[in-house]
């Protein structure tokens, strides 16, 4: 959805996507339970979006203007906020393993919130 892609970068956008893929396949299962926290989960990525695409757009400044330190500083910020979105998703996976979509499994290893 190009409005989305507009206000946050394309990995973020990816994520909302799969997030409301999953979210709809729920909800067509009647798992009402996941379908709520999926949707708390897409209001969390599209609260953040707009910070990672600005944490993204400074990277590139930083790294334009051969500030290493800064550019490095910023990707570790944006895989920490990443890794949290990413593992909250991974504990939205329904019991089972089965899924209701795939995409963003898990990974991360980002700790407590952004």
């Amino acid at each position: 959805d190009l409005a989305v892609d507009m206000h946050m970068d394309a990995e973020t956008a990816a994520m909302l996507r799969e997030v409301a893929t999953r979210k709809d396949a729920a909800v067509a299962a009647e798992d009402f339970e996941l379908a709520k926290r999926l949707k708390a989960l897409q209001e969390q990525i599209r609260h953040v979006g707009g910070s990672l695409a600005a944490l993204t757009a400074d990277k590139a400044r930083c790294v334009e203007e051969e500030d290493y330190d800064g550019a490095s500083r910023l990707k570790d910020e944006i895989n920490r906020i990443r890794g949290v979105l990413m593992q909250q998703m991974a504990d939205l996976t329904p019991r089972g393993g089965g899924g209701y979509g795939g995409g963003y499994g898990g990974g991360g290893g980002g700790r407590g919130r952004y």
